[in-house]
């Protein structure tokens, strides 16, 4: 590819800039067309002639930025904007707006509706052509960067950076939001919490990078071994939280906690090795146990320690009423 001077004003990370100029008029075609084939840029470019086209040639191919013209023969280029089909939340398209008024009006107008840059037909030679479209692309990849920083930043936020499974914070936010829906609907649900058997043992013997695999295929099981809507959630180390509203038919805390069992406890490979974990399954129901998030969640917690001292794999709250709270549940 050839020297661009330009690239060192605005880092862009496309070798080939594919262009669709979308305008009506043959001569301010032509005049785009001379000015690119004149600038150091590598481009293909393709030609609209009207709104309903630029949609066409957009829903079949991609490009990196579109030169828009203000007035077109079935609208303004404005509407374009306004297509899901150059979405800047899906999509590095940068849109610069062109006309023929050297109007500021409708510059800041085009700004504000989304246009990345806005240039006069009067200007639209080498330079000026080349410059737009390099700060347009350049324009796009921060926004691209900023809305990756900002996924990976929610993604912290909210999910374990091991398992990808929800975290506490989220867990909690979701029992909290089952309870308002239970006791408007009258619809019962079970909290799980959920502690491996044997896995300190597994880092001690085999080290934490199999203990990584361990934690990793279990979550992945747990996410397997439930239906979408369910939460799984891990609440650090080797403990994790279940929510499952009650909405079939059928549906039991004995039955859900087989199902686990026989998914999780088949036998992981690690290098040449198969590593056999246990599981340990505490479960309450809303609203027989509680309808408090925290007297499920201690209620809960008593179960599954019951089900690791009885080595029974899985155990419901008594029936007892609720007492007051006094402690924590283990997890946190």
């Amino acid at each position: 590819m050839r020297d661009h001077p330009q690239r060192s004003l605005f880092d862009v990370d496309v070798d080939q800039i594919r262009i669709l100029a979308v305008e009506d008029d043959d001569v301010d075609y032509l005049n785009i067309e001379r000015a690119l084939k004149d600038t150091k840029l590598n481009v293909f470019l393709e030609r609209a002639a009207t709104l309903e086209r630029a949609r066409e040639v957009l829903r079949r191919q991609h490009v990196n930025c579109i030169l828009l013209d203000y007035f077109l023969p079935d609208g303004l280029g404005i509407d374009l904007l306004h297509s899901s089909l150059i979405s800047k939340e899906e999509k590095d398209l940068a849109v610069i707006m062109l006309t023929g008024q050297d109007d500021v009006l409708i510059a800041v107008e085009a700004m504000k509706q989304g246009a990345d840059d806005y240039l006069p037909k009067s200007l639209v030679g080498p330079e000026g052509l080349e410059i737009a479209l390099l700060k347009a692309l350049h324009s796009v990849k921060i926004a691209r960067k900023a809305r990756e920083s900002e996924k990976q930043i929610r993604e912290l936020a909210f999910f374990d950076d091991l398992t990808s499974l929800p975290n506490r914070r989220v867990f909690d936010d979701r029992l909290k939001q089952l309870i308002l829906a239970a006791k408007r609907e009258n619809r019962p649900f079970i909290v799980g919490m959920l502690d491996m058997d044997g896995f300190k043992a597994i880092n001690d013997n085999l080290g934490h990078q199999a203990g990584d695999v361990v934690l990793k295929t279990v979550a992945s099981r747990l996410a397997t071994s439930v239906r979408e809507g369910d939460t799984v959630a891990r609440f650090g180390g080797d403990e994790f939280g279940l929510l499952l509203p009650m909405d079939e038919p059928g549906l039991s805390a004995e039955g859900v906690a087989k199902r686990i069992l026989d998914i999780v406890e088949a036998p992981i490979h690690f290098e040449d090795k198969q590593v056999f974990v246990g599981l340990s399954i505490g479960l309450s129901e809303y609203p027989r146990h509680g309808e408090e998030a925290e007297i499920l969640l201690r209620k809960a917690d008593a179960a599954m320690f019951e089900a690791k001292k009885e080595k029974t794999g899985w155990s419901i709250a008594d029936d007892e009423p609720a007492k007051e709270l006094g402690g924590a549940v283990s997890a946190s």
